[in-house]
């Protein structure tokens, strides 16, 4: 007999360091993190999947659209996301299952 195994992902937010914490920013800077790094990456089933957070009228920076091109060309999938809603449609788009909604 086979056993199921529960279908892997992994998922980590990035830390918001707009906020002036320059001192963090620094250290993250030092441990390899880059600008314009999305804010949340999901990996499923052997794929990437990143999303970028914004605002309503959130504009990405010039680091983040360079980010968003390099991650696409490595065949990642990415995406801009500008409400809860829109991160559960384009997890699920990626046909990453979730186990609740807070969209009703």
């Amino acid at each position: 007999m086979i056993a199921k195994l529960p279908t892997p992902r992994i998922a980590r937010a990035l830390l918001d360091l707009a906020s002036g914490a320059t001192r963090e920013a620094a250290r993250m800077s030092g441990l390899g993190l880059r600008a314009g790094v999305p804010d949340l990456e999901v990996i499923h089933r052997g794929r990437a999947l990143f999303i970028e957070l914004k605002a309503k009228r959130g504009v990405m920076s010039q680091a983040q659209r360079d980010m968003l091109r390099l991650l696409g060309f490595c065949g990642c999938r990415v995406m801009l996301c500008r409400s809860v809603p829109e991160v559960e449609a384009a997890l699920l788009a990626a046909g990453v299952p979730l186990r609740a909604s807070v969209s009703a």
